[in-house]
């Protein structure tokens, strides 16, 4: 029974965003969460294995194998690709898209309200939002995996995500659509500058630590490694 009510709360969830006024806090918004993703969980290993065995097991029987470690090679390629079906739903529904949520609504709760101060509600309310958002993509996650037709789902999917967490970000923390659209481009945007600042930081360690090692020995690197280490000094 809750199973059932989970699900039609999910559907609501997703065709009425406007509603999406009740508040879960985090142990409430993952069983809510993991209740819902449990039959797309396995129409996507069916899916998943239908898949492979109509389009991509002929990889692995048409290769007029004669030796041993081919045939070795052909049955380790089968078996990767059977638990790459079958893992790949478990690992992200299970363990990815959870993670997401709590930091994604952790990121935009810290952004928007502690150091912004556009928001006044708690992070609770900003989960419950992220999680109703993410209702579009975990019940039709089970067709990505179908080709071509898959990603056109995923895209729409996608979209109609990004519209369910603005509304429900509106109703959870009682703003108006225009403020809930910028207060989310703002942490996104912030997210993006920080992933971007941190990355640059590594490569540029990177460079700054082999240039060093090559003086010592400069044979120890690429010709080709110089340019770019040269194009990146001032």
């Amino acid at each position: 029974m809750e199973l059932k009510n989970s699900i039609k709360a999910a559907i609501r969830a997703m065709l009425h965003p406007s509603m999406n006024v009740k508040t879960m806090n985090i142990g409430n918004a993952l069983k809510f969460y993991y209740r819902v993703s449990l039959i797309p969980l396995i129409l996507a290993v069916i899916v998943n294995l239908a898949v492979f065995l109509i389009f991509g097991y002929s990889q692995f029987m048409n290769f007029g194998l004669t030796m041993p470690v081919a045939h070795a090679l052909s049955a380790f390629g089968f078996a990767f690709a059977i638990f790459k079906a079958i893992g790949y739903p478990i690992l992200y529904l299970l363990a990815l898209v959870p993670l997401s949520l709590l930091l994604n609504a952790g990121v935009y709760q810290l952004f928007s309200k502690f150091l912004f101060d556009l928001v006044k509600r708690d992070y609770h309310r900003t989960l419950t939002a992220y999680v109703y958002a993410e209702m579009p993509c975990v019940l039709l996650f089970w067709l990505f995996n179908i080709p071509i037709a898959g990603f056109i789902i995923l895209m729409i999917a996608a979209i109609w995500s990004v519209i369910v967490l603005v509304i429900s970000l509106a109703k959870q923390q009682g703003i108006n659509v225009r403020q809930a659209v910028g207060t989310w481009l703002l942490s996104v945007t912030m997210v993006m500058l920080v992933v971007m600042l941190v990355v640059f930081a590594i490569v540029f360690s990177l460079i700054g630590i082999f240039g060093g090692l090559t003086a010592l020995h400069p044979g120890m690197l690429p010709p080709g490694f110089f340019g770019i280490y040269n194009a990146s000094m001032p």
